[in-house]
C-alpha cells in the first residue's frame, strides 16, 4: 500500500495534535483535580509538572540514538501508541 506524503504529513499532523492535547491536558487537569491524582499539598503540582519538563531534556539525546538505529515508522509506532496510552490515561483519571 503506497501512501502520499500528504497522506503521511495529515497521519503526522494528527499524531502531534493528539500529543500536544493530552500535554496541555496535564497543565490543565492537574491543578483543578490535584487531590484526585493523590497529592497532599499544591506545592507538588508544581513540582511534578517541573520533572516533566527536566524529564525531557536528557532524553532528547537517547531518541536521536533511537533514529540512527531504527526507522522513523518504527518511532512513529511507538509515539502513538504512548500518546495514546498517557492522553487515554488522564481522561480516565479526571
Amino acid at each position: 500500500m503506497i501512501h502520499s506524503a500528504r497522506t503521511e504529513v495529515i497521519g503526522i499532523a494528527i499524531l502531534t495534535g493528539i500529543a500536544v492535547m493530552g500535554d496541555a491536558m496535564l497543565f490543565i487537569v492537574l491543578p483543578i483535580y490535584w487531590v484526585d491524582f493523590g497529592l497532599t499539598a499544591i506545592w507538588q503540582i508544581g513540582a511534578l509538572l517541573s520533572i516533566n519538563r527536566f524529564i525531557r531534556l536528557p532524553i532528547n539525546p537517547l531518541v536521536g540514538y533511537f533514529y540512527q538505529r531504527f526507522s522513523l515508522r518504527t518511532g512513529i509506532w511507538i509515539a502513538f501508541i504512548l500518546t495514546i496510552l498517557s492522553t487515554f490515561f488522564l481522561w480516565f483519571c479526571a
